[in-house]
């Protein structure tokens, strides 16, 4: 499956992605207090931060389809475009400045129609998702939207949220946390219609933020309450709320599932500034251990992917920790000068290898199998400047580069293909990078366009 990102850089909201039939299953980057703490850091990198670490909603492509021809800019009725979700047929994105979603020709990248007016209550939407029959939309003003995938026609209008927040399909079960009032709310994904709202104080929902499904479980993180609410995905029962200082959830943002484990980074505060991995049982909920101490180097965690061998951590005080993901045992902690972990943001597994941008230039890439440094990959002639998103399609590499309106194209080996940029590709501030391995998609923050090229 290919995986896309989404970014909001003026309300940001969580957005998830993961492995499995729909990627909400075990990846997510931390919730909105995340954000806000790393706001309040300032500088070009925590944009870039913002523009990996949430990531959204993600789902198999449909049949292949003919790609585009050469770079392409699209401009039709965007307004602030903050998320963007490709079912391989069609591209979605919503607008947060004009309450409107746009939809293109995945092949082409025509458009296919603005979609506005009172009838679809978008307000302000935030996140969006397609599970190729169905788009989700989340609106700030405590709605979410249906739409049939295959037309863009509004199916229905689902009220009675608050501050939508999350969004996660695992193709029968639609989830949506609500931040405003402590609640979640289950959908059935076949129909749209209203399963129930999950609330009470049974529940633990405290400032719930981001929400993970693997098909048997959904967990919930809950970075007001220090909690993790464990439901099960079948009936949204709950299981247990998961709790206590023996947990030591500090601020728990990021969570990742590979199906028999679940970790969380703990975002901290001013004071304790991320230091832990919380590992629970995905079959239990029950805890592992807490990892943390000196040795494994957390400093700032951030962005965690699993890959079911290896467990990847990025700390922003420049250094990556590789966990065993079947014992959690420390494999060692990645730093020092030859790795050019600067600010390191993202970090991205495809089996083979691990890519990692470094918000003060560059990226690194690592053997998956070993954590043996690769190379680093910075330079002038690579254009980096505030690497942020990344994404691999497998054969190629692209990396987001928010401080210069580019693009950079790299083989699987990490050799230089290209820096794209130029008038005709129209960057910029690049929010949102997405390849689907046929095309790749940018969203243009600050231009209110989205930018579509070849492969």
């Amino acid at each position: 499956m290919i995986s896309h990102r989404v970014v909001h850089l003026i309300s940001p909201r969580s957005c998830r992605h993961a492995h499995g039939r729909n990627r909400d299953a075990a990846v997510t980057g931390p919730g909105r207090a995340a954000r806000r703490r790393r706001r309040e850091v300032g500088g070009l990198a925590v944009c870039a931060l913002a523009g990996v670490l949430f990531t959204a909603c993600c789902v198999a492509p449909a049949a292949a389809s003919a790609a585009l021809t050469g770079p392409r800019v699209f401009g039709w009725g965007f307004i602030h475009p903050v998320a963007v979700s490709s079912d391989g047929s069609h591209v979605w994105v919503a607008n947060w400045g004009n309450s409107s979603v746009t939809e293109l020709d995945a092949a082409t990248g025509a458009l296919v129609k603005v979609i506005t007016g009172p009838g679809y209550r978008f307000s302000s939407p935030e996140g969006i998702s397609s599970d190729g029959s169905h788009v989700w939309v989340a609106n700030d003003g405590g709605s979410v939207t249906e739409l049939a995938a295959a037309t863009g026609a509004l199916v229905k209008v689902i009220t009675g949220f608050n501050s939508p927040d999350a969004v996660s399909s695992d193709g029968s079960h639609v989830w949506v946390t609500n931040n405003g009032n402590n609640s979640v709310t289950e959908l059935n994904a076949a129909t749209g219609a209203v399963v129930k709202v999950i609330t009470g104080p049974s529940y633990g929902f405290n400032g719930p933020d981001a929400v993970s499904s693997d098909g048997s479980h959904v967990w919930v993180t809950n970075n007001g309450g220090g909690s993790v609410t464990e439901l099960a995905a079948a009936t949204g029962a709950l299981v247990k709320v998961i709790t206590g200082p023996s947990y030591g959830f500090d601020n728990p943002g990021a969570v990742s599932s590979d199906g028999s484990h679940v970790w969380i980074t703990n975002l901290g505060t001013r004071v304790t500034v991320g230091n832990s991995v919380t590992e629970l049982n995905a079959a239990t909920g029950a805890l592992v251990k807490v990892i943390k101490g000196p040795s494994y180097g957390f400093a700032g965690t951030g962005g965690v992917s699993s890959d079911g061998s290896h467990v990847w951590v990025t700390n922003g005080g420049g250094s990556v920790t590789e966990l065993a993901a079947a014992t959690d045992a420390l494999v060692k902690v990645i730093k020092g000068p030859s790795y050019g972990f600067t600010f390191p943001i993202a970090v991205s597994s495809d089996g083979s290898h691990v890519w990692v941008t470094n918000g003060g230039g560059g990226v690194t890439e690592l053997a998956a199998a070993t954590g043996a440094l690769v190379q680093v990959i910075k330079g002038p002639s690579y254009g980096f400047n505030g690497a942020g998103a990344i994404s691999s399609d497998g054969s190629h590499v692209w990396v987001a580069n928010y401080g210069n309106n580019s693009v950079t194209e790299l083989a699987a080996t990490g050799a230089l293909v290209k820096v794209l940029k130029g008038p005709s590709y129209q960057f910029n501030t690049l929010a949102d990078l997405s390849s689907d391995g046929t095309d790749v998609w940018v969203t243009n923050e600050d231009a209110q366009t989205v930018t579509g090229f070849p492969a």
